[in-house]
């Protein structure tokens, strides 16, 4: 499964981050995006990995931007336990 928003078109898919003590954000009037891409969900293992990748603006600054390149995030145990308990 694969969800991408630009510029805050996928309500369903929402990135915002605290970075150096500044909050940054998805907007609809900046160049903004994000990405989910789940790459396993092994509920045997309990184990889930996704690929993010974002880039979010400062509404305070509205030229100060930060970027997440792609990354993996592995979830597992307990925390993937947290993550499925509400399906």
């Amino acid at each position: 499964m694969f969800i991408e928003s630009s510029a805050k078109n996928a309500p369903n898919l929402v990135f915002d981050a605290s970075w150096a003590g500044e909050y940054y954000v998805q907007s609809a009037k900046h160049d903004t995006h994000s990405s989910l891409k789940i790459l396993e969900l092994n509920s045997e293992a309990k184990v889930a990995k996704f690929e993010v990748a974002a880039r979010l603006v400062n509404p305070k600054q509205k030229n100060d931007y930060i970027s997440l390149e792609k990354t993996t995030i592995t979830v597992q145990g307990q925390q993937f336990d947290n993550l499925t308990k509400s399906f």
